[in-house]
């Protein structure tokens, strides 16, 4: 039992040595000033400045994606147009043959979906159709890209708020009077 007491008062001496240290160590972080002089403590936190409000969002049409869109279906699609017109189906074999090669071309009228569904009618007379396939697809493809083109630019985005623009610099000429006669001058503003 004694050495459970020696024990004991051994961790209590090492707690009350480590405490006055620990005192001392907190004194003398504190900043020393003339006697008497009132010392500010070290602030524990500082106060962050408040974060910049958000710009101003304004929603904006994509004039330019619309506008190449537009464009580029317009060449696709004029293309489309001119084959049915001028579709060669006199080379045809049969009357048959004939009659789905102007079923086909017929079909290029059908925007989007036009090229696939004159690929379809004309599939099996064709002379080629690994390259009318093709042909089909690609041209289908840029059609419906063009058009998600055209919602994309009309659908738009949000973008910050232009800032209102500066003025241009001004030039008057203002005619002037003096006691030397009159005269004009040249004023500008920048």
């Amino acid at each position: 039992m004694g050495t459970g007491l020696r024990g004991s008062a051994a961790l209590l001496a090492a707690l009350v040595a480590s405490s006055g240290v620990a005192g001392r160590a907190a004194a003398q972080a504190q900043p020393q000033g003339p006697p008497g002089a009132p010392v500010e403590p070290i602030p524990v936190y500082r106060e962050l400045a408040a974060p910049a409000p958000p710009p101003v969002m304004v929603h904006r049409t994509r004039k330019g994606l619309m506008l190449a869109g537009f464009v580029t279906f317009g060449a696709a699609h004029a293309a489309a147009l001119f084959f049915s017109l001028y579709s060669d189906c006199s080379t045809r074999e049969t009357p048959a043959e004939t009659s789905n090669c102007h079923e086909a071309s017929d079909r290029f009228w059908i925007p989007f979906v036009g090229p696939w569904l004159a690929y379809s009618a004309d599939h099996g007379t064709s002379s080629h159709p690994a390259q009318d396939g093709a042909v089909a697809v690609v041209w289908g493809l840029i059609q419906v890209a063009v058009a998600i083109m055209v919602i994309a630019g009309g659908i738009g985005r949000d973008v910050p708020a232009r800032s209102p623009p500066r003025p241009h610099a001004m030039w008057d000429v203002v005619p002037t009077a003096g006691r030397d006669g009159a005269g004009v001058a040249l004023r500008a503003a920048f």
